[in-house]
């Protein structure tokens, strides 16, 4: 009878070990979640202020680039995009969504500076990692297009 006690107490204790280690991860996931969404809000806020000045830069496509407005408009987008590229490439941010949402300004964004960034970084003035986390970021949201059957966005001027 004892022994019959012993393995109910066992089996309990067991049961409730793993009960109770499930709901750990799943807290645990939870915890990690809204430890990325911080980030993307922050960032979605930057990407949202910006709206104007993206518009400009778009406007500036297939246009001369070297004025003092346009290198301002670019250094004030595409620094955002350099962060966010590195918040993804340390995935410190919850990547899913920025996707989700931003892969077509990403992808148009890049279309209109990618010029530039390359003339800077051939011609010697930055390092080649000029920019590497925004031509980071840039590749995953090519690759989410790719991956999800989806046309790729195109800037219309």
């Amino acid at each position: 009878m004892f022994d019959l006690i012993a393995a109910v107490s066992s089996s309990i204790v067991a049961i409730i070990a793993i009960v109770g280690a499930i709901y750990g991860y799943k807290q645990v996931k939870e915890a990690r979640k809204a430890r990325l969404l911080g980030p993307f809000f922050e960032m979605d806020r930057r990407l949202h202020e910006q709206r104007e000045e993206r518009g400009k830069l778009y406007a500036s496509y297939g246009k001369q680039q070297n004025t003092n407005e346009w290198q301002k408009l670019f250094e004030k987008v595409a620094v955002n995009f350099d962060v966010l590229g590195a918040l993804v490439r340390e995935d410190m941010i919850y990547k899913p969504i920025v996707f989700k949402i931003y892969y077509d300004v990403i992808i148009k964004t890049w279309d209109v500076v990618m010029a530039h960034i390359e003339t800077e970084v051939n011609r010697g003035s930055k390092a080649k990692s000029y920019m590497a986390d925004f031509r980071f970021l840039y590749n995953e949201a090519e690759a989410y297009v790719s991956k999800n059957g989806l046309e790729r966005p195109r800037v219309f001027v």
